[in-house]
Formats: structure tokens, C-alpha cells, sequence
């Protein structure tokens, strides 16, 4: 049995205090605890379901009995575990102040699960009372995850909307009646209706699917956002969507201004939807349901895998003559979007850019060459481009940008430019982020001689290695334009591939790390052969075989044996 606990904890009131204080109403947060097996005795009040805690927040919780020293908002904390059967509502009875409904800890996040429940969650207040925050939960077999609307109306004109919601970090899996009620029908995994300035942000979509059912033949209109009737100025940002029977993101019905922007769409089963998409009803004889079209929605910085980018199914000139004057402006604007169906570029700068959104050693899809997607000597030649651009406005010489391509799981190197020493380090406790880490070295003389760049190599192996005895090896770089000269310092056996499906989660962007075998590390011999293993085990599965192969036998960081493995 899977041990299930839910927590939400609040601080004590203490009411003297709250009577003796003269100052302004204080931060404080309401916690509950929930748990199957347990009670906490920190906690106010204990109890086995999110559904009992939200009614406790109905029937019991006044955050006005004690004006003073009243919390300002409820926060959620729910542990690991499988939650079955919950179905929530927040409407004017509970949301009562901004609530916050979170994972205990993000790298394990609770799971909940349908079992023939509709709705996880229904956020339907009937005016604007206060923000919800969902954050890291794993939600499964569900028709529809969760619903945002004003009131149970659709509320088409657009008279009230609600503000300041939040979904980020959460995972959205087999959701729609493939997995859940048969025979009923959703139309959104989020439903967005009269909602303004919310954030969707670095979820994940996986299997958004929905089969035929009774009153809906298709059974293909299942969206994972569908923002609706008055929803302007969200941000749908840092989101994965995998495999869906509908387009991903629907706009709908004056829904103006939202960023859709760095999501990554991908269906392998190429069923020729799209990735966002806009409509409105044109043809609803009610007064009261008038639609029109949406304007200035932005496009920007996302790849698709497979799945077509952009669709306007009902142009704005055929508005209905009720809608306002028809604006001179375009349903989206669109740019940088890029489709990786061929492959994948990515730039690793060393040091910020700013003018490119990239992130300094976090490598990011080239957004702004299509070419270079699909063209791996395209993608070699891009940090020069990048380089040339950024140096000239930041007037700093000492950068290096690196390019890698991908295509299906094949990691290869394939370009570098710039001035200077770079380091790459795996699992240095100097360092804060594990597996591989690259930067600019800190030490400026090596950014000039190249042979203070290699003597640098050393100084970083000895480093790491005496913090951690299990850091194989670190690696330094001289950059200089086009060229780069590498030096590597080590214990053990060091294996480089210019490219292999098996190294693409153990070794760096350009095939290099540590081989598995722990015999290889204390014998020269054994990491000799460990070249021919490599060259059959990376070709498997019909996978190329790699052009070249090399191990590297190193004792207290120096080189002893390098051997160099050619395919035929």
C-alpha cells in the first residue's frame, strides 16, 4: 500500500497578541496537514483528503476573526504519494483568501488519479476574489484536469474576469476519455475561460487523447489549453507537450494578447494537428453567446517535432456584424518559431547574451535559423554568428559560444568560436549542478597563452578529485576564433565518440565520459579494449556506426594510453 500524505500546515494565532497589535496586517501563512497514517503536531488542524481541508476552509475558517494577525493566504503542502478519486471545487464558499495547492518536494511529486471522476479541480468563483497556485502534482485519467471560469456560466460577454492564477511544474498525463469516463467529453485539459493575466508555466503534456463518444462523433477536440472568451495577457511558457487527438493550444473568442512562447510540441504519430490554433463561433443565433475574433496573440521561440505550427480556422473578416470594428491586426504574431522534425541546434553561450534570450551554460534551441536545424555544417558555423553579435555590444572579447546538433538521441559537437579558456567539469562538488558543467575560466592569464589554459586542466582535475575521489576527469578548452585546442586531466578510463545513442544521458554534448566498467579504470589494457566495445554497443539497434572512437587511460592526471578506433 502506498503511503499517502498530505500536508498543510498553519502557524498558531497567539489572540493577546492579536488584540495588543497596533501595526498593519502582518504576511502569515495558514497551513494544514493531511495524512492517511499520521498527524502532526505542529499542525491546527489534521485531516485525510484535500476534499475534507477545502471543506474545513469552508465551515470552520474565518480569516477575519482575528483582523490583526489573520493569515493572508492558505498554502497546500502535499507529500508523495497516490491520491485517488479527488474531485475539488473552489468557488466563493472556500476561496476565501489566495490559496496555494503544492508538491512537499518538486523532485517527488504527489499523483493523482481519476477512477471515473470528471474534474480534478474547478476554480468557478463568481466574481474576482483571489488567486490559485497549483504547482508540481501529477495529475492522470481524468476527462478534464482543471477548469478556471467565473461562476458555472460561460459568460461569453466578458463582463468579470479573474486574475493572477498560477499552473507550473505540474504533469498532465493521459487525460480525456480514452483513460477516464467513456462516455463523456471535455474539451481542454486546462479550460480557460475569463481569465486575465495567469501564468502556465514548465509543465508537462503527455497523451492528450479523447475517443469518439455520444453526443461528440469526432472525438478529436481535445486541446491541452483552451483559453476562451475574455482571456487576454496570459503567458503559456516552458511548456512539453507530447502526443494529442486536438491542437494543443486553442484561442477563442476575443481572447487578445496572450505570449505563447519556448514550448516544445512534438507527435510522433503525425496526425496533422496543430500546435496553437484560434476559432470563435461565428454562427450562434444568441445574442447573448456573441463571438468575435482574437487579436495580437504572441507567437514566439517554440520548436515543433512532427506537428504543423499555426492555424486560423475561421478568418476575422467573417465576424458577425455585432462584433466591434474590425481590428486592422493579426489573430497572432509570429516569430522565431522553428520546426526540429530534422534535427536540432543548440548554442551554449559561456558567457550572457541578452539581446538572444540565452541563458549563460544552459544550452538553447537556435531560434533564429531554421537552416541550422536540419543542416549539422549550418549549425557548426552558428557560434560565430553569435559571437560576432554579442561582442560587438557587450565589448567584451573573452567569449565562447558552442553549437551542438541532435538528431534522433545522436549528440555531436559540432562547432565552436571565440576567445578564451573554457572549462567542463562532471560532478564537481565546487560545482552546484551535477552531471556536466561548462563555463568560462575564471583565471584571465589562460584566456591569452594557450599553454596556461592546459595547465589549468590540472588545476581543476586536483581540485574536484580531492573533494570527491569519484571525479574521473575535468576538462579545459582554448578558443581562439574557430579553433579549439582541448586538454584533459584524469584518473582512469576516459571514452570519446563523435556520436552514440547509449552515451546521450552518461557523457557530455560531444561524447565524452567515463566508462562504465570499473575493471577499465585500474588497467591500461582493459580500457584498450574497451574501444571495440564501444564501436559495436554504439551501433546497435541499427544505429550508424560511430566514425571515430577513442579511450584514454589516465593515472593521477596524466595520459598514459590513448587508443583510436576507426569504423571500417
Amino acid at each position: 500500500m502506498i503511503c499517502s500524505t498530505l500536508i498543510i500546515l498553519f502557524q498558531n494565532f497567539d489572540l493577546v497578541a492579536a488584540i495588543e497589535s497596533r501595526g498593519s496586517r502582518p504576511n502569515r501563512v495558514y497551513l494544514i496537514f493531511v495524512s492517511k497514517t499520521q498527524t502532526l503536531n505542529e499542525a491546527d488542524f489534521n485531516t485525510r483528503t484535500l476534499t475534507e481541508a477545502l471543506a474545513h476552509i469552508a465551515n470552520t475558517f474565518d480569516p477575519h476573526i482575528l483582523p490583526r494577525r489573520a493569515p493572508t493566504r492558505i498554502e497546500i503542502k502535499v507529500d508523495s504519494g497516490t491520491y485517488s478519486g479527488e474531485s475539488l471545487t473552489l468557488d466563493d464558499s472556500n476561496l476565501k483568501l489566495p490559496i496555494t495547492i503544492r508538491a512537499l518536494d518538486l523532485n517527488r511529486k504527489p499523483r493523482f488519479i481519476g477512477e471515473n471522476v470528471h474534474t480534478f479541480l474547478k476554480v468557478k468563483p463568481s466574481r474576482n476574489l483571489f488567486p490559485v497556485t497549483i504547482r508540481g502534482l501529477k495529475i492522470e485519467h481524468y476527462n478534464e484536469a482543471i477548469s478556471l471560469t467565473i461562476g458555472d456560466s460561460n459568460s461569453y460577454l466578458g463582463a468579470t474576469t479573474i486574475k493572477g492564477h498560477r499552473i507550473e511544474n505540474c504533469e498532465f498525463k493521459e487525460i480525456g476519455n480514452r483513460y477516464a469516463i467513456k462516455d463523456q467529453f471535455s474539451y481542454a485539459v486546462i479550460r480557460v475561460q475569463n481569465v486575465a493575466n495567469s501564468y502556465f508555466i514548465k509543465n508537462k503534456f503527455i497523451d492528450i487523447n479523447s475517443d469518439p463518444a455520444p453526443n461528440f462523433p469526432k472525438g478529436s477536440l481535445l486541446h491541452a489549453f483552451y483559453l476562451a472568451h475574455h482571456s487576454s495577457n496570459n503567458t503559456i511558457s516552458h511548456n512539453t507537450f507530447l502526443r494529442s487527438t486536438g491542437d494543443w493550444i486553442r484561442i477563442r473568442n476575443s481572447s487578445h494578447r496572450n505570449t505563447i512562447s519556448f514550448n516544445s510540441f512534438a507527435d510522433e504519430t503525425k496526425n496533422n494537428k496543430y500546435g496553437i490554433s484560434s476559432w470563435f463561433d461565428k454562427n450562434d443565433p444568441n445574442p447573448n453567446h456573441l463571438e468575435c475574433p482574437s487579436f495580437r496573440n504572441i507567437v514566439k521561440s517554440n520548436d515543433f517535432k512532427n506537428v504543423n505550427q499555426i492555424k486560423d480556422y475561421i478568418l476575422p473578416t467573417e465576424q458577425s456584424s455585432l462584433c466591434p470594428p474590425l481590428r486592422q491586426e493579426p489573430v497572432f504574431i509570429a516569430h522565431k518559431n522553428i520546426d526540429i522534425s530534422q534535427g536540432q541546434c543548440r548554442i551554449l553561450p559561456l558567457q550572457k547574451c541578452d539581446d538572444f534570450e540565452l541563458k549563460t551554460n544552459s544550452p538553447t534551441l537556435d531560434y533564429l535559423s531554421q537552416e541550422a536545424q536540419s543542416d549539422p555544417e549550418v549549425c557548426s558555423k552558428r557560434p560565430s554568428d553569435y559571437y560576432s553579435s554579442c561582442t560587438r555590444r557587450s565589448h567584451n572579447p573573452l567569449e565562447v559560444y558552442r553549437s551542438s546538433f541532435e538528431f534522433e538521441n545522436q549528440f555531436t559537437q559540432r562547432g565552436s568560436f571565440g576567445k578564451g579558456c573554457v572549462v567542463d567539469l562532471q560532478n564537481c562538488p565546487r560545482m552546484a549542478r551535477e552531471d556536466f558543467v561548462a563555463f568560462m575560466d575564471h583565471y584571465e592569464a589562460g584566456h591569452t597563452a594557450e599553454n596556461v589554459c592546459e595547465g589549468r586542466v590540472k588545476s581543476w582535475y586536483s581540485s574536484c578529485s580531492r573533494l570527491d575521489t569519484s571525479v574521473r576527469f575535468a576538462r579545459t578548452t582554448y578558443v581562439q576564433e574557430g579553433k579549439a585546442h582541448e586538454f584533459i586531466a584524469g584518473h582512469g578510463c576516459i571514452v570519446k565518440a563523435n556520436y552514440c545513442p547509449r552515451m546521450k544521458n552518461h557523457f557530455s554534448p560531444d561524447g565524452l565520459g567515463v566508462d562504465f566498467r570499473a575493471e577499465a579504470h585500474i588497467s591500461k589494457e582493459q580500457c584498450r579494449t574497451r574501444a571495440h566495445h564501444w564501436m559495436s554497443s554504439c551501433s546497435k539497434g541499427g544505429a550508424p556506426i560511430p566514425r571515430r572512437i577513442e579511450t584514454m587511460f589516465y593515472q593521477n592526471g596524466e595520459l598514459v594510453e590513448k587508443t583510436v578506433l576507426h569504423s571500417p
